[in-house]
């Protein structure tokens, strides 16, 4: 699992907006652009990004961050469901993020400064849902609430439902393309910033929503 020490459960609550009709979603072919990309660090040393073209396996001892940069228009979610079958919220970093208007060009790392996500030994799938969309999804944000008030594992299975249904309606409906762009990695531990880059995804879209699931499969000996 990873170590998350520097995520507090207080911060675990999403501002969600879901408008269904029926089955499906609405959106309101709203543009929206955004930037991501999972940075991975071997054990050797070497950096570079994960596409997540099929299951990514990692092993304990391999260091991992995320990038995120909003150029306009969009509401990007992460959440993690881990090995140990906890769930967090690990993006916006607050409740009050998406109250006040977010400035294009919004970026940022996480874990920030010199912080990077650590796997422990334990083998199993560390499940990423990244969401994002024009609109803010409140019926998962209500779910999610009452999750983070109540604990219980009913609430839990619920929201995770509700996370595999938002990603599925969100990707069957979206219309977007994606530019791969170089960035720079941040920090390094240590304190040096790397000179190289690797390759992220922006991705840009008039019409829909924007869902993946993204799995980390720690099962490999260090």
């Amino acid at each position: 699992m990873f170590n998350l020490k520097d995520i507090s459960r207080q911060v675990l609550i999403i501002p969600f907006i879901l408008h269904y009709a029926l089955s499906g979603m609405v959106f309101g072919g709203e543009q929206y652009s955004f930037s991501w990309a999972f940075i991975h660090k071997s054990r050797g040393g070497q950096v570079g990004s994960l596409d997540f073209e099929a299951e990514e396996p990692i092993s304990e001892g391999e260091l991992l961050r995320f990038y995120l940069e909003l150029h306009g228009g969009a509401f990007v979610y992460l959440y993690l469901f881990d090995a140990r079958h906890d769930l967090y919220l690990v993006f916006p970093p607050s409740t009050a993020f998406y109250n006040g208007e977010v400035p294009a060009g919004y970026k940022t790392y996480i874990p920030s400064g010199r912080k990077w996500f650590a796997l422990d030994g334990l083998k199993g799938t560390e499940r990423f849902y990244l969401l994002a969309s024009a609109e803010r999804l409140l019926e998962l944000e209500r779910l999610t609430e009452m999750f983070l008030a109540a604990g219980n594992p009913e609430l839990k299975t619920r929201l995770l439902a509700k996370l595999d249904e938002a990603a599925k309606n969100l990707s069957a409906v979206s219309v977007y393309e994606v530019d791969r762009i170089p960035i720079r990695p941040g920090e390094m531990p240590g304190g040096s910033d790397s000179a190289k880059t690797v390759g992220a995804q922006k991705i840009s879209a008039t019409d829909g929503g924007y869902g993946r699931v993204l799995d980390l499969i720690n099962n490999l000996d260090p």
